[in-house]
């Protein structure tokens, strides 16, 4: 793995006085404003909710990985329209992973294979839209914010005798698709023929969902998944700053590494040999599953963790953020009490003071990677339908 370094002097806040799970949470003050999909909503049936994002004008953007449309909301919950929509022509979206607002006002979705951002504007004309031309190369996410256009991409590198080289990287693009910096990347070697071992950190790299943008286009990354540490990039790729904090890694039960192990084994269902593995034993610090790293508009920085869910617990509250201040040292942790099951529990900001709840959402994402068979179970229990919840935030 590497990250780009320059010549500018490196900066590192190091917290060695941390917070434990002993510390005391704020609690955040939560109103219910409105709620979507889940049991008792007869007219709305989500697929895989897989990314929440709000605009300026406080609008809500469901992304459905399933239905392969995004479901807009105004602020009271109403559906206003709907956008995109499965298929080739225009306007229309295949393997759906992400959503971003582009600097022009359309609306970008963002297919994995073959990599492409097909856009739309706020109607539903479609765009000019991005379409990778090298072979192998695909999307997972993206962001954008203050001009900085932000992807994990990943590029199948043909070798010898059927061997590849998978790369996962997280760039920065032009519209054209063109890669201007590159923040973090990864490489590693296969050999599908004869001699393939699924490495779960080198096959997951968690900086391709732990990352955001701040307001003055600085990005922020998990470059370690066994780091607690958030490398700070100028937009043009310099690492200028990494924040850190003492952090105890959590070991993984066994129900946790068979969950994740036949979540794999579901991926590669029609590989046509026994797939060898090697699963961690320790939970990544933002697990991918999560989206846990988010930028305010005031440059703080929110983190949900592998540890955030069991802190939540003993705070009688469903999970916790660690929230960084913009110099990057550890302000305060904040609780989410809210009802629901943590582990399968989406949480995320929308605007200054808003919080979006997600039931299910960790389900839907492991079965985007799981070919539309992933679930965080055994497979022998149905998740919970996916639930959408608006809360207003009175103490912010």
């Amino acid at each position: 793995m590497t990250v780009r370094n320059s010549a500018a002097i490196v900066f590192f806040f190091i917290l060695l006085g941390a917070v434990t799970a002993a510390a005391d949470p704020q609690p955040l003050q939560l109103t219910e404003m409105w709620r979507v999909g889940g049991e008792d909503d007869d007219e709305t049936v989500f697929g895989q909710v897989i990314r929440v994002r709000s605009d300026d004008s406080g609008r809500l953007y469901v992304l459905d990985g399933q239905l392969q449309q995004v479901f807009v909301y105004d602020e009271q919950g109403q559906l206003l329209t709907t956008l995109f929509g499965e298929g080739e022509g225009p306007g229309e979206v295949r393997r759906v992973r992400d959503l971003v607002f582009l600097p022009d006002g359309m609306i970008g979705a963002v297919c994995q294979f073959p990599g492409a951002m097909i856009t739309v504007d706020a109607d539903g004309n479609p765009g000019q839209s991005l379409r990778l031309s090298e072979p192998g190369r695909g999307f997972m996410t993206a962001a954008q914010r203050a001009g900085t256009l932000l992807v994990a991409e990943t590029q199948n590198i043909p070798g010898e005798n059927g061997t590849f080289t998978l790369r996962s990287s997280l760039d920065a693009i032009d519209r054209d698709g063109n890669i201007t910096a590159t923040f973090v990347s990864a490489e590693r070697h296969v050999d599908y023929q004869n001699n393939y071992t699924f490495v779960e950190r080198e096959a997951m790299p968690d900086f391709m969902f732990a990352f955001d943008i701040g307001p003055d286009g600085r990005v922020y990354a998990m470059a370690d998944a066994d780091q607690y540490a958030i490398s700070v990039f100028t937009p043009d790729g310099a690492l200028e700053r990494t924040i850190k904090r003492e952090f105890s890694a959590r070991k993984r039960t066994v129900a946790e590494k068979s969950r994740v192990e036949a979540l794999v084994d579901r991926r590669f269902r029609t590989f046509p040999f026994d797939l060898k593995k090697v699963i961690a034993e320790t939970a990544a610090v933002s697990p991918w599953f999560l989206r846990g790293l988010q930028v305010t508009d005031d440059n703080r920085v929110w983190v949900r963790h592998s540890r955030s869910n069991e802190w939540g617990q003993s705070a009688g509250a469903m999970t916790v953020f660690d929230v960084f201040d913009q110099t990057g040292q550890l302000e305060r942790q904040v609780s989410v009490p809210v009802p629901g099951n943590a582990a399968t529990t989406g949480v995320f900001l929308a605007g200054s003071d808003r919080l979006i709840v997600v039931h299910g959402f960790v389900d839907a994402m492991c079965s985007v990677f799981g070919g539309g068979a992933g679930d965080m179970g055994d497979g022998s229990v149905e998740p919970d339908p996916i639930e959408i919840v608006c809360y207003r935030i009175t103490n912010q």
